[in-house]
C-alpha cells in the first residue's frame, strides 16, 4: 500500500514539481504536462482499493501493450476462501486475461501520437481522454451505474431541504 501511494502518487508529484521547475528556469516559456492516469480513476475493481485511490488524472487510457499485466506483476496464488471463479477477483482475472489474449491492448505508439495531437498548439486539450474502446465502455458504465445510484436516493438525501424543527 505506501510503495503504490509513494510511486504513483507522490512520484508524479515530485516529477511534477522537477518538470516545473525546469520550465519557469527555461526563460519563462513554460510547457504542457500530461499526467497519465489510468480508468481505474473511474472504475473500480475488486481487490485493488488502493491503486485506483492515487488514479485521478487526466488521460485515462485502457489496456496499453506494457508489462502491466505481465512480467511486472508479482502473482500470488488465491487464497481458497477467494478461489471460486464467481468471485469479483477471480471475475476479474479472467476478464484481464481475456484481454490479455485476445490482443486488444493499445499500442504505446498508438497512445504518444494522440497525446501529441492534443499537445499541438491550436488543439483544446480535453479535461478527460479514455483511450480505447474498452476505457471509453468501462468508464461510461461506471458513470452510469452511479448517476443511477445518486438518482435512486436523491429524495432520501436530500436532508438540507428537510429542516426539522
Amino acid at each position: 500500500m505506501h510503495d503504490q501511494l509513494e510511486t504513483n502518487f507522490f512520484g508524479l508529484v515530485r516529477v511534477t514539481l522537477r518538470a516545473l521547475k525546469i520550465m519557469r528556469e527555461s526563460g519563462g516559456r513554460g510547457g504542457l504536462l500530461i499526467n497519465i492516469s489510468s480508468l481505474a480513476g473511474v472504475c473500480s475493481f475488486p481487490g485493488q482499493a488502493f491503486y485506483h485511490a492515487i488514479h485521478f488524472c487526466l488521460v485515462e487510457p485502457g489496456s496499453v501493450k506494457t508489462n502491466f499485466e505481465t512480467s511486472s506483476k508479482k502473482r500470488i496464488a488465491s487464497h481458497p476462501a477467494y478461489a471460486d471463479p464467481s468471485m469479483p477477483s477471480r471475475m476479474l482475472e479472467a476478464f484481464v486475461e481475456q484481454s490479455l489474449a485476445s490482443g486488444g491492448a493499445v499500442e504505446a505508439a498508438d497512445l504518444a501520437a494522440l497525446l501529441y495531437h492534443f499537445a499541438s498548439p491550436g488543439e483544446k486539450i480535453p479535461l478527460y481522454l479514455p483511450v480505447s474502446t474498452t476505457a471509453t465502455g468501462l468508464i461510461t458504465m461506471s458513470l452510469t451505474a452511479r448517476l443511477e445510484g445518486v438518482d435512486a436516493v436523491k429524495e432520501l438525501s436530500a436532508v438540507d431541504k428537510k429542516r426539522v424543527n
